[in-house]
């Protein structure tokens, strides 16, 4: 992500127009002290970073708020969550816009990490493996 991105990375919770999902993989769960949320878990990612149904992926994911987003699916969405993309045109005039269309995501695979940091330092991590299994489609934001 650039920093821009990175200012604007914020642990979103939307609502969401989703096809059933399947409970195929039983998941480590990282934390029992979340509350359910409405809504649905997503990560705001560049286009280029969208996953898509079918193609699996390895993230190495460290920030806070989408280890946050991480921890909501395992606890309270069978291991879904979502990918949605930010708008740069808007973000370029300061607007928040999502564009219309996402990723659905379930975990496959968690295992715990440490990111070290440009400045020396480091922090917990995760490396995640997950899958793209549909489309989604954001109706509004709750944050």
């Amino acid at each position: 992500y650039d920093t821009s991105m990175r200012s604007l990375h914020l642990t979103l919770l939307m609502m969401l127009t989703l096809a059933p999902h399947s409970t195929a993989y039983t998941l480590h769960r990282l934390s029992s002290d979340l509350r359910p949320a409405a809504g649905f878990a997503v990560i705001p990612v560049p286009v280029e970073k969208l996953i898509s149904p079918g193609q699996r992926a390895t993230m190495h994911i460290y920030d806070a708020s989408s280890l946050q987003v991480l921890r909501h699916a395992q606890a309270h969405a069978d291991g879904m969550y979502g990918q949605v993309i930010i708008d740069e045109a808007a973000m370029a005039e300061r607007r928040f816009v999502l564009d219309k269309l996402g990723s659905r995501l379930k975990v496959l695979s968690v295992v715990p990490s440490m990111h070290s940091d440009k400045f020396g330092g480091s922090s917990a991590s995760m490396i995640v493996e997950v899958i793209g299994v549909g489309i989604l489609s954001p109706q509004s934001v709750l944050q």
